[in-house]
């Protein structure tokens, strides 16, 4: 079994080769499923050299190399919405109170409806049927009360302006979802 050259960003594992490569400022680990021999460690090598240059060139593309990679979900320019909502949660500063509300409606209400959707095919009558969906209840969840609804619109306009600012979304899908009136 190889070694690898020492600086190659190449680590044989018993089963398996972890290439290592720095990119945006950060170390990257990514598996190869791919036994350690010597041929095996040679094409590694070569992958290695392939990304530490375009990398340098700056036309690296982390999804290209790694499409089921450790991170590309996180970095493709069309993320799930839950992928996303879950980046969006790690950065907003808020109260305690405020991030365990926002926390509960993302995974209780949004992920489970439209978690798995890329953010670009959410649109306005989704988020829309899953109000109604609420409203009406289920045979097994009782249904909300306005305010409910309300109040769990508040993380999703805001993961959903966190997409529109990053570029990732022209515009929002729940612009112009309105909030449910209620009583004070």
């Amino acid at each position: 079994m190889g070694r690898g050259r020492p600086g190659s960003g190449i680590e044989p594992l018993q089963e398996t080769i972890r290439i290592r490569f720095t990119w945006q400022g950060r170390r990257h680990y990514e598996t190869l499923r791919l036994k350690p021999t010597a041929a095996n460690i040679k094409a590694a090598e070569r992958l290695a050299a392939t990304i530490k240059a375009e990398i340098k060139a700056g036309i690296f593309n982390y999804t290209r190399h790694f499409p089921n990679g450790r991170e590309a979900e996180q970095l493709t320019d069309d993320p799930t919405f839950g992928a996303f909502a879950d980046r969006w949660l790690n950065t907003i500063t808020v109260e305690f109170g405020t991030l365990k509300n926002y926390t509960s409606a993302l995974n209780s209400v949004w992920k489970p409806a439209i978690g798995e959707l890329r953010l670009r095919a959410i649109r306005r009558s989704d988020i829309q049927a899953v109000i109604a969906t609420r409203r009406a209840g289920t045979s097994d969840l009782r249904p909300v009360s306005a305010k409910t609804v309300n109040n769990d619109l508040v993380p999703l306009r805001a993961v959903l302006d966190a997409a529109v600012d990053d570029g990732l979304l022209a515009s929002s899908p729940a612009e112009k979802v309105k909030n449910l009136k209620h009583q004070n």
